[in-house]
């Protein structure tokens, strides 16, 4: 509670800056108070005192909301049982959840800012990758495609790969999920 009270304090004062800052740009502005009953003044000013409340009571359950919402999407992208890993328009993973760590055998670090090619085994595989990564990227409909990927301290693994383009979605340009399908390309 204490930092919300830090947070409410920090911003009351910022809009206290912001509302002189108009006043000095706006010396001419006049609330007409001057004929004004003192204590209808004082009746007005509680009223938007009230107004200003609720308005900020409104904003904080709106973002109580929001952060629940953000949370339980982090959950659904972190707990999936596809490797997901959301790249960039230069093919550079952004984001890549739990299940793509564990794929790649490696940790975030290990594959966060790295080009998503560089996990990709075997020049056929890249080539089905990119050509599937540009078809997505343009008609914003999944493709998906067969490929080896690199497993570290591992064999390759068989991967089915589904690329999804995304709408301009800040810096991300599209998702890729993985699925290890080794058995079932071995049973083939």
């Amino acid at each position: 509670m204490q930092c919300g009270g830090v947070v409410k304090k920090k911003t009351v004062a910022e809009l206290r800056k912001k509302a002189e800052k108009r006043l000095e740009e706006n010396p001419n502005f006049s609330p007409d108070l001057e004929d004004k009953d003192p204590k209808r003044l004082i009746h007005e000013l509680k009223t938007y005192q009230i107004e200003l409340e609720i308005q900020n009571e409104t904003l904080r359950e709106a973002q109580l909301d929001l952060e629940k919402s953000r949370r339980k999407y982090a959950t659904l992208f972190e707990a999936a049982p596809v490797g997901y890993f959301a790249l960039d328009n230069n093919g550079i993973v952004r984001e890549v959840n739990d299940e793509g760590r564990r794929l790649l055998g490696l940790h975030r670090g290990g594959i966060i800012g790295k080009m998503f090619p560089v996990f990709i085994a075997g020049r056929e595989g890249l080539d089905a990758f990119l050509k599937s990564r540009n078809s997505a990227r343009l008609s914003h409909a999944p493709q998906t495609c067969d490929i080896r990927m690199k497993r570290k301290n591992s064999p390759n693994f068989h991967a089915q790969v589904t690329i999804t383009g995304l709408e301009q979605s800040g810096d991300l340009n599209c998702l890729v999920g993985v699925s290890d399908v080794t058995a079932r390309k071995e049973a083939e």
